[in-house]
């Protein structure tokens, strides 16, 4: 059996803190309609010697709930995930998954090869590969008088 050191007034804080984090209305859900709530999926990048990768956490999502969009120097990752809500009591209904649109963009730097992007969805993580171009070494111009 684990013992554990519980401070009531710091466990009162944190949770005061999450509820304001996550909103306030948030801990009241019977008494609000919260449709305007929506979802921000976590994403990492990371850079390996010849590409980028950005891995997005978008479980219940399929391939074609997902657009990924290239323009000039930026990725656009954009999805919309709904849900399914079965409430048999009506008076009372809890529910914490968000669902809703989503967009993140991300710059890229200026050695992404914009037409070496792919992508690929499995087990609910979205995998958006971005290789790097080869670097084209500085030449000196000859300013002439």
């Amino acid at each position: 059996m684990k013992i554990v050191d519980r401070n009531p007034v710091v466990s009162f804080a944190q949770a005061l803190q999450r509820d304001l984090d996550n909103g306030i209305w948030n801990t009241f859900p019977r008494f609000v309609n919260r449709s305007d709530a929506s979802w921000v999926p976590s994403m990492d990048i990371h850079e390996e010697s010849d590409k980028f990768i950005i891995a997005a956490d978008l479980p219940g999502l399929t391939s074609d709930d997902i657009e990924i969009f290239v323009e000039h120097d930026r990725v656009t990752i954009k999805g919309e995930r709904k849900l399914e809500r079965r409430v048999d009591d009506k008076d009372f209904g809890r529910f914490e998954r968000l669902e809703g649109s989503f967009q993140r963009s991300f710059k890229l730097p200026d050695n992404a090869d914009l037409d070496q992007v792919s992508a690929s969805n499995r087990d609910g993580v979205l995998e958006v590969v971005i290789k790097k171009q080869e670097t084209i070494a500085s030449r000196r111009i000859k300013v002439e008088s």
